[in-house]
């Protein structure tokens, strides 16, 4: 007893077993347990195991109904649990081993153990079937001994008749198949077990998964081995199709019944043929399979995967039918291969006109050649192929401006990959076929151009899906061709048309990805060599032409120029010579408006990609000219030409030739900024000189050969001459002004622009460039006003912290020189004392005579910078109320009167808005708040 608690459904009573039996020898334990197991079987009803176990003498009391439900229950825990405990020990102890010498038929003499097998309980009955399979195993003498032998050879037939719990059907299988391994067979009567078989199979096996069972069915057909008894069980499986409750069962029990029929078909004869009829029955047997695949209706997601099963065995049983036909004489398809392969099967693979029969047929073709293992041209599959796909492309080419679905197209190329070879077309075109050239030139072709209709402005994913297909069905055509020259010679004609016919680039560019696709049969084909010729040539130099000059900003270009340079991953070389490269280079000139273009963007990238690849062949001239380009532009096109170009140890003359080259291009273009016969708007100049200043920015950053005030020199802005002269011209000082101030606030902070002029040494020469600059930017030019007090540019320079009493007093002299200087023009004469005064009033502002300013930290409106923190007065009569602000723009289109965007932050919350510097002071001012923090500075932000 405590030995089959190990069978226990609680956890705690199985455990306890456990430690019990392995504290303890259990060695003569084998008698006590089969008397306790036998006993237990012994009580056909509850009533009788609770008289005999749990009640009392003489109490005949009545139990209730709920007392009988308990007791319905022990006595079937206990029946089991007897019944499993007994399996365990078998499996535990088999006759086989050494350390069992006894057999158990010593022991077991009767045949009790059989008694439950016919229980209406299909608990017992599982459990019986368990312990029936592993005493196949473990304990032959009883099963095939006298106590199994009289009654198990007839009581086998029954059970397998009577069994119509579905849960018990795989475990009735399973022993069915131990049975038949090891029992004798002049013992057994196998008909009478086949036509019990063929009962349950009719009834589908009473709608249990044919997961659990199928895979039985063919090791107990093998088992039966009689030809005429297989054919049978075969048929009622077949047969019972129709009981299934859903379709994925019925289409599993026909994977299962397909790979016993091949398996007959193609095992080995050994000496003992299979009688020819039989085996043609077996044939049609496993062509009705074939054609439940084919004429499936109604699947489902629940279904798709054994319809994919179904297709698999039957793909891989054609393969090894065509293989068997070759070489396989002993076995019983070989026989019958002429009748399979020309009368039969062409009859069963017509795809007909439905689409879902045809999608069918279609994916079985492609599964047969995943698992095709013969030379191109020796399948016995090719004509009946053939016919398919001529078929399709009659009957395609009779309906007008249509092209293949997706599924279509598969089949296409699965069918030319299956053939591999020329002999799936006609060698010309007639009624009953399509030749290769015909096909490439009056369906690809027409496909394509199609597709390029309906995205004249954008490639939709399906439209490229399509076009993949197209030139997939172009790739496998050329792979058949042998000749390099006719390969050469289609690819040509079919790209000269398609670009004749205004072909969408991107879908070009997916087809020559798809063209250089490596295939596993294809590698000994150079496509690129082929694809590479002067009509792609001539048609790239168009593109970008087109790309360049058109005010259309198509980015669709950038994929197939990446793809004609080779920068693709499927690509390993160039498809385009380097002429055209370099004629993609002189299209490119530096001017603002041409680079602003995204179309320029993408050629100038492509161009910086290829001028970066160690194997790049251009010339020093070009790749100079790309680069000046990438500068010209600036954004992510000049950060990839620093980092991956310029930074190189190879590339030192490279970058000299570009510091000098670029130093020449800032300085002619600043003198046509300056020139006063410009016909553009003042806010088009504006911008003009901003990303002049930009590109200085740029050339400054990247000049670690000059201080910074000979790179000032340079670029132009260093020549004092220029801003003596331009002092009396309003138009070139306002011009002037923009490009030094965009200039110097692109640098970081103010010691960076003071050191701009005054890094190393104070000399005359860079203190009257200094005061030249206050002088010709002292008033607003537009409105042609002086006022003495008006705001200096001092900040640009890095406010007046940064100047010592040696370096004012050379200002001081420098300005009165220039004084003195312009006595003869009223203009400059003003000027002058004008950025004296106002040089004056930035050093020392508190000696300005307006009592606002007296003792206060009032500042003038020039004297802040994006970034700064600041205080902002929200009411100018209570300024001891202040708010932490920051500067995030500086407004100079009413120059002087400049005015700032601020953000002020309360708590979580975050508000832009616009004010003048009346309103605000400076961070580092002395001033003291109550529960308020000065504001950080920009650095520290």
């Amino acid at each position: 007893m405590v030995w089959c608690a190990s069978s226990d459904p609680s956890l705690d009573v199985r455990i306890a077993s456990k430690h019990f039996c392995d504290n303890v020898s259990i060695d003569p334990w084998w008698n006590g347990v089969w008397l306790y197991v036998s006993r237990m079987l012994r009580y056909g009803r509850p009533k009788n195991m609770f008289d005999d176990l749990f009640s009392r003498r003489g109490d005949n009391k009545q139990i209730t109904d709920s007392e009988r439900e308990e007791l319905d229950e022990r006595y079937e825990r206990l029946i089991v649990n007897s019944i499993n405990g007994l399996t365990t020990w078998i499996q535990s102890f088999p006759e086989t081993e050494e350390s069992f010498p006894s057999r158990y038929d010593n022991t077991i003499t009767d045949s009790i153990l059989w008694k439950s097998l016919t229980n209406s309980r299909s608990r017992f009955r599982k459990a019986s079937y368990q312990l029936l399979g592993a005493m196949c195993q473990n304990a032959k003498s009883v099963v095939f001994g006298s106590v199994g032998s009289n009654s198990l050879t007839k009581l086998i037939p029954s059970i397998v008749a009577q069994e119509k719990e579905a849960a018990n059907i795989q475990y009735l299988f399973e022993v069915l198949l131990l049975y038949l391994k090891f029992c004798n067979e002049n013992e057994l009567k196998i008909e009478d077990v086949a036509k019990s078989l063929n009962k349950l199979l009719k009834k589908a096996c009473f709608t249990a998964s044919p997961q659990q069972w199928g895979p039985a069915v063919l090791p107990i057909l093998v088992s039966i081995g009689k030809e005429k008894l297989i054919l049978r069980v075969l048929s009622s499986m077949l047969e019972g199709r129709i009981a299934t409750i859903g379709l994925s069962d019925s289409l599993l029990i026909t994977y299962f019944a397909a790979e016993s029929c091949s398996f007959f078909l193609l095992r080995r004869d050994e000496g003992n043929l299979m009688d020819h009829s039989n085996s043609i029955t077996i044939a049609e047997l496993w062509l009705e399979c074939l054609k439940s695949y084919i004429t499936i209706s109604g699947s489902t997601s629940i279904s798709r995967s054994s319809e994919y099963e179904l297709r698999t065995i039957l793909g891989k049983s054609l393969c090894r039918f065509d293989e068997a036909a070759y070489s396989k004489e002993n076995c019983a398809f070989y026989r019958l291969k002429e009748w399979f392969w020309d009368t039969q099967l062409p009859t069963f693979l017509q795809s007909g006109s439905d689409q879902k029969i045809c999608r069918r047929f279609h994916e079985l073709i492609r599964e047969v050649s995943l698992h095709q293992k013969l030379e191109s041209g020796q399948s016995h599959l090719l004509p009946l192929i053939r016919r398919e796909f001529q078929t399709f492309l009659v009957n395609l080419n009779s309906k007008s401006d249509s092209s293949p679905n997706g599924m279509e197209y598969e089949f296409l190329e699965t069918c030319m990959e299956f053939c591999l070879g020329e002999s799936i077309f006609s060698s010309d075109d007639t009624s009953s076929g399509v030749s290769l050239e015909s096909f490439l030139m009056d369906n690809v072709l027409q496909w394509l151009i199609l597709y390029s209709l309906e995205t004249k402005h954008a490639v939709t994913a399906q439209c490229e899906a399509s076009a993949v297909h197209a030139f997939s069905c172009l790739r496998i055509c050329l792979f058949i061709v042998e000749s390099t020259e006719r390969r050469q010679s289609l690819w040509i004609s079919f790209l000269r048309e398609l670009i004749n016919a205004d072909c969408h680039v991107k879908i070009l560019a997916k087809g020559i990805m798809t063209l250089c696709v490596n295939k596993k049969r294809e590698r000994n084909l150079s496509i690129e060599q082929i694809i590479a010729n002067d009509v792609l040539d001539d048609f790239a130099i168009k593109v970008v032409e087109d790309a360049l000059v058109c005010s259309d900003e198509n980015l669709d270009v950038g994929d197939f120029l990446r793809v004609c340079v080779g920068l693709d991953s499927s690509l390993t070389s160039s498809l385009i010579s380097i002429n055209v490269l370099s004629k993609w280079v002189h299209m490119l000139h530096l001017d603002q408006e041409f680079c602003d273009k995204n179309s320029v963007s993408v050629v100038l990238s492509i161009l910086i990609d290829v001028t970066d690849a160690k194997s790049s062949d251009l010339c020093d001239k070009d790749t100079l000219k790309v680069i000046m380009a990438a500068w010209y532009s600036g954004g992510k096109n000049w950060s990839k030409a620093c980092l991956n170009i310029l930074a190189r140890e190879a590339s030192e003359p490279l970058y000299g030739e570009f510091l000098r080259a670029s130093e020449v291009q800032l300085q002619s273009s600043l003198c046509c900024i300056c020139e006063d016969d410009l016909d553009v708007t003042r806010s088009d100049l504006h911008e003009r000189c901003c990303a002049w200043s930009r590109r200085a920015m740029r050339w400054f950053r990247n000049n670690s050969s000059q201080t910074a005030y000979e790179k000032l020199v340079r670029i132009g802005l260093g020549n004092a001459e220029m801003w003596k002269t331009a002092t009396c011209n309003f138009k070139k000082c306002e011009q002037l002004r923009w490009c030094i101030s965009s200039f110097l606030e692109g640098l970081e902070n103010d010691t960076e622009r003071f050191l701009v002029f005054f890094d190393t040494e104070m000399c005359e020469e860079r203190v009257k460039l200094f005061t030249s600059i206050l002088i010709a930017t002292s008033c607003n030019p537009e409105k042609k006003k002086f006022e003495c007090h008006d705001p200096s540019v001092l900040h640009w320079f890095g406010g007046c912290k940064s100047f010592g009493g040696d370096l004012i007093k050379q200002c001081v002299n420098q300005f009165l020189h220039a004084i003195k200087g312009a006595f003869d023009s009223t203009v400059c004469m003003k000027k002058s004392i004008c950025a004296f005064s106002n040089f004056i009033t930035e050093l020392f502002p508190i000696y300005l005579s307006d009592e606002k300013c007296s003792g206060r930290d009032t500042v003038h409106n020039n004297a802040f910078i994006k970034g700064e923190s600041v205080w902002y007065i929200p009411d100018l009569d209570q300024e001891d109320n202040r708010i932490n602000a920051k500067i995030m723009k500086v407004h100079d289109d009413d120059f002087p009167r400049l005015y700032y965007t601020i953000m002020i932050e309360t708590g979580e919350n975050k508000q832009e808005k616009q004010t003048v510097a009346e309103r605000l002071r400076k961070a580092d001012a002395s001033f003291q708040q109550s529960n308020s923090g000065s504001p950080r500075s920009a650095e520290g932000q």
